[in-house]
Formats: structure tokens, C-alpha cells, sequence
């Protein structure tokens, strides 16, 4: 399946983009930004995980073993797409709040998964928020990094989603076929 190579490499070249632009440029995330590199490592991961079986090689062995591997590829392809998605509204929603609604002032200090997983303390090159969410200034060719943000995230989504519906069709017209 060539959707888990692409959307590993389409996580990791984001995540890229995000460290080059705090650690070299000097964009500063906030709340927001943090949260959605947390659910880009969270699609990674997940992504990684649905990689796996094509990995180590699934293929002509037991059925039992077949429909585990292709069982687990699907799902954690799936999970990984809807983090992605996930990711894509952290950036709407950071959208809304630098441009849309200028009377409300900002998000929480702290990111939701902070007190379970507090990953601004173990990698905070990382997971740590220095800026205020909405109140970015940063432009890249004369475009908002949010707005930048946004349209990667959401073309990424919807390109992916697209890709796990076409997949779920299959399916569904492989089994139909099968069982008349």
C-alpha cells in the first residue's frame, strides 16, 4: 500500500518544517502548535505501526497470518490518517484565532495531554509552547505560517482520507464480489 509510505515521510517532512522553523528561524510555537506536532508524531507513530507488517513480510504465509497483518495495516493506516485529520483542525482552529475571532485572546498556556504526558519537560527542543496562540507574526513569502500550516495539514488530510475511502471501497466491492 502506498499510503504507508507516503504519510510517514508526509509527517516527517512536516515535523521537519516545524523544528527548522523554531531552532533555525526563530518561530517560537504556541499551545496550538504544540498540540499539533503531538498528533503528527502521534499519526507517525501510528503509521509506523501499519507499515510494519509489509515490513517483515506477511505475504505467503498461514491466511490467519495474512488477514492479521492486513487487518492491522488498515486500521492503524486508518488511525493514523485521523490523527492526521486531527492535526488539521489544531491548525484551523489556530487560523480562527489569529484571524477570525480577534476577541478572544488566546488558548490555555498548557497543552491538554500536559499533566499526563508532560512532553514540554522531557523534549522540550520539542513539545515546550513559548509563544501566545492567535498572536503570531511570522510570514513566510509574504503568507502567515498558520495559513502555510493549514493548507499543508488540511490538503494532507483530505488527500489521505481520500486514499483510506478508495481502500475502504475496495474492500467492500472484494467482498461483495467474493460472497456472490
Amino acid at each position: 500500500m502506498k499510503k504507508l509510505t507516503i504519510l510517514p515521510a508526509f509527517c516527517l517532512f512536516t515535523l521537519s518544517a516545524a523544528l527548522v522553523s523554531q531552532h533555525v528561524f526563530g518561530m517560537m510555537p504556541c499551545t496550538l502548535c504544540v498540540e499539533i506536532r503531538f498528533w503528527l508524531f502521534m499519526s507517525l507513530a501510528a503509521s509506523m505501526i501499519a507499515f510494519l507488517p509489509a515490513a517483515i513480510g506477511s505475504r505467503g504465509t498461514s491466511s490467519l497470518r495474512t488477514s492479521i497483518c492486513r487487518s492491522t495495516e488498515f486500521l492503524f493506516g486508518i488511525a493514523a490518517t485521523a490523527m492526521l485529520i486531527t492535526s488539521a483542525v489544531w491548525a484551523y482552529k489556530l487560523v480562527y484565532l489569529e484571524f477570525l475571532d480577534k476577541s478572544m485572546t488566546g488558548c490555555s498556556p498548557i497543552p491538554f495531554y500536559y499533566y499526563d504526558f508532560p512532553l514540554g519537560d522531557w523534549l522540550p527542543g520539542v513539545f515546550a509552547t513559548y509563544a501566545i496562540c492567535g498572536e503570531g507574526d511570522n510570514a513566510v513569502v509574504g503568507i502567515p505560517y498558520s495559513i502555510w500550516t493549514l493548507s499543508w495539514l488540511g490538503s494532507g488530510a483530505l488527500l489521505f482520507l481520500i486514499l483510506d475511502l478508495m481502500s475502504i471501497i475496495k474492500i467492500a466491492v472484494k467482498n461483495k464480489v467474493s460472497a456472490a
